[in-house]
């Protein structure tokens, strides 16, 4: 036994393996290159903990806004003819469109399932007072 190998470890020791194991000094620099690692990630991640707080936040808010039910959207029609998407959990507009006319109805014609809601939109023309009916898409305010 030289100084160039080393004892195995054992499991049930492994609070005194430096008093038990003799190493090199290249192994040494190893195993201390591996600890500086593990502590600058351990520190990357706490740092982002705290740096990324609001992202934290709106993750949690997501997760249980689809978890319970809140991730639906709220449509809403304008007597000028604007119609728009706003999402409940977090009240932001996720689309505007325009129709010709007043908006006075407004139905859900196919939930999503594996495609795309549909929503229709009953519109008055302000010029003719015509009965226009306008069929969207739910995900995007497309026609």
């Amino acid at each position: 036994s030289g100084p160039h190998r080393s004892k195995v470890i054992e499991e049930n020791d492994s609070e005194h393996w430096h008093r038990r194991l003799h190493l090199t000094f290249s192994q040494r620099l190893k195993l201390q290159a591996i600890t500086l690692l593990d502590m600058v990630s351990k520190f990357n991640n706490t740092l982002a903990s705290f740096t990324d707080k609001e992202g934290a936040k709106a993750t949690a808010k997501r997760i249980n806004a689809e978890r319970y039910g809140f991730d639906k959207l709220a449509i809403a029609g304008t007597r000028s003819g604007r119609v728009a998407a706003l999402a409940m959990h977090t009240g932001e507009t996720l689309w505007s469109t325009m129709v010709p006319g007043s908006v006075t109805s407004i139905l859900t014609v196919r939930d999503g399932g594996t495609s795309a809601p549909e929503i229709a939109v009953l519109c008055q023309s302000s010029e003719t007072s015509e009965w226009i009916l306008f069929i969207l898409n739910g995900d995007d305010g497309t026609r």
